[in-house]
């Protein structure tokens, strides 16, 4: 049960790491949102991280535009290009901008356009049980670091702005995968279906026995010894490995 508890902590960890950037201190990122018009767009929120909820997508340490559109935000920039996002109030419109230490440097424009509801559910087929929490984080092409993030159980559900996307998606006791989305202006809705989260080997394994092993080498063990030789005493077994 410990073992699920800190998996869930380090999937929402996961989730909210998209908000974090290498490099030196923020910078100021300034520029003007215009609606599909080409006129200022007041009002507007303007965020490099958001999160969903209950299939809203929230700024997180955001910005609105003033009375002309135009706004000034404090960005964390790095070697990954990020991706800087707007919203209307009803998220109904938005635009993405790609943020690279060049592009940051001269205002950037933001024009608005419908936003498009993607969706889709999971299950685990192998698993056993309902997946206790899921996550989904969305990355907008070109840019390396995520926009948006939802954390949640067997589905997901929220609007946004053409682009291309990149999703990672798990849950806890299952093994992360990769999707792509394309959003374009057209379409009312992007259904990425049911997604089969497969079980992580150690999850497979939840109230079995232990697979048979051998000893290579063990001060004071017989190397033909199994694990079953060893019951009803203690065994500490030590795992590691380097990358």
């Amino acid at each position: 049960m410990k073992s699920r508890l800190v998996t869930g902590l380090l999937i929402a960890l996961f989730a909210l790491v998209g908000q974090v950037a290498e490099g030196a201190d923020p910078v100021e990122v300034t520029g003007q949102v215009l609606d599909a018009a080409g006129e200022p767009a007041p009002g507007i929120e303007v965020a490099t991280y958001w999160i969903a909820k209950d299939g809203r997508l929230d700024a997180r340490q955001g910005v609105r535009t003033d009375a002309e559109g135009n706004f000034a935000l404090k960005v964390r920039l790095s070697s990954r290009a990020r991706t800087l996002m707007a919203l209307d109030e009803s998220r109904d419109h938005g635009a993405l901008a790609t943020l690279d230490a060049e592009s940051a440097a001269k205002p950037i424009a933001l024009r608005l356009r419908r936003t498009t509801l993607v969706k889709g559910a999971f299950e685990n087929k192998g698993l056993g049980h309902a997946i206790e929490k899921t996550y989904v984080s969305f990355t907008a092409r070109p840019a390396m670091i995520a926009i948006a993030s939802h954390v949640g159980e067997s589905s997901y559900s929220l609007r946004l702005p053409p682009g291309e996307y990149r999703l990672m998606v798990g849950g806890v006791d299952c093994v992360r995968i990769v999707q792509r989305a394309t959003v374009t202006r057209d379409m009312r809705a992007v259904d990425m279906g049911t997604t089969d989260l497969k079980p992580t080997i150690i999850a497979q394994h939840y109230g079995k026995e232990p697979p048979a092993w051998t000893v290579s080498e063990a001060r004071g063990v017989d190397p033909q010894a199994t694990l079953a030789d060893f019951k009803g005493k203690w065994v500490l077994l030590e795992f590691w490995g380097h990358w």
